[in-house]
């Protein structure tokens, strides 16, 4: 048995939070409740097949719906300490 939980989340500009097996299939009525007409579907590289299905049930739904890779907090550390180690380097001369 599978139970979705939702949690709306109190902002300025409240929304909610769906939990559970199966949420995919409400995501794009979710988001056109929201009344978003382009979305951006944001995911690090592991995920980029499971995020081009989204896009294209977002799409299929009449959204404007683009992806947009991210690098995962590894590359991302990586990539922050080269650029800190090159900026030493810069200065040590």
């Amino acid at each position: 048995m599978s139970e979705t939980v939702r949690i709306e989340v109190a902002s300025e500009r409240p929304y909610p939070v769906l939990v559970g097996r199966g949420v995919r299939a409400e995501l794009a009525g979710v988001v056109s409740g929201l009344g978003a007409r382009v979305v951006l579907v944001v995911h690090q590289p592991a995920l980029a097949d499971v995020a081009e299905r989204v896009r294209a049930d977002l799409a299929a739904a009449g959204l404007d719906a683009h992806r947009a890779e991210i690098a995962d907090a590894r590359t991302a550390r990586r990539s922050a300490s080269r650029a800190s180690a090159g900026r030493c380097a810069g200065r040590s001369a």
